[in-house]
């Protein structure tokens, strides 16, 4: 008898323990902190080089010693191909990070009468040994993958050559002025490239 209510006090008083006092009860908790790292973004940026930009007649019957063109002096005729090149900087990592570059069709013209005859092209290369991968996707456009496992703000160097051609297979024009003197029948005076990310 003595043992059993013994036994009862003493289990009272392990449950007196646990519980704490009356208004002070919690359930217990823990935290750990896990070393996750930070995460940062990556950037994408183009910049020109400054004095790169080249006129050149590249018409295939001029001869090699008369390339050089002025846009400013000298003007187009059917059969002729111009090119003018410039060069740029594209600085670019991230994962999952591609861009397309192309010429802001905005950023040139074409007057009316020689639309019909006049095409701009635009041949994209890089330059140097930082590459990327450059996939044409369409007469205007790349899309680029800079490949990114380099150093970031490291960049790379493109030339971008825009290729003028003044038809020359047709005998008429689409109009009167085909044949005649047309002012500014391609403006490039503020011509842009644009880039663009875009998704993989």
């Amino acid at each position: 008898m003595n043992r059993i209510v013994k036994g009862s006090i003493a289990g009272g008083a392990g449950v007196a323990l646990l519980l704490g006092g009356a208004g002070t009860f919690a359930l217990w908790s823990e935290s750990v902190t896990a070393e996750g790292g930070t995460v940062s973004t990556g950037n994408l940026d183009l910049a020109l080089v400054a004095d790169s930009e080249q006129w050149t007649d590249a018409s295939p019957d001029v001869d090699e010693n008369d390339t050089a063109f002025d846009p400013t002096t000298d003007s187009i005729v059917p059969g002729d191909v111009i090119t003018f090149e410039q060069e740029f900087t594209v600085t670019a990592w991230g994962k999952n990070l591609r861009a397309q570059l192309q010429i802001d069709p905005d950023s040139y013209t074409i007057a009316q009468g020689v639309s019909d005859h006049v095409t701009v092209e635009l041949e994209l290369n890089s330059v140097g040994t930082t590459s990327a991968t450059i996939t044409e996707v369409n007469a205007t456009t790349y899309e680029i993958d800079p490949n990114s496992d380099y150093d970031p703000g490291t960049t790379i160097t493109f030339s971008g050559m825009v290729t003028i051609t003044f038809d020359g297979d047709e005998e008429t024009g689409a109009n009167d002025s085909y044949g005649e003197e047309v002012d500014d029948a391609v403006d490039l005076d503020e011509l842009a490239f644009d880039l663009t990310q875009v998704r993989p």
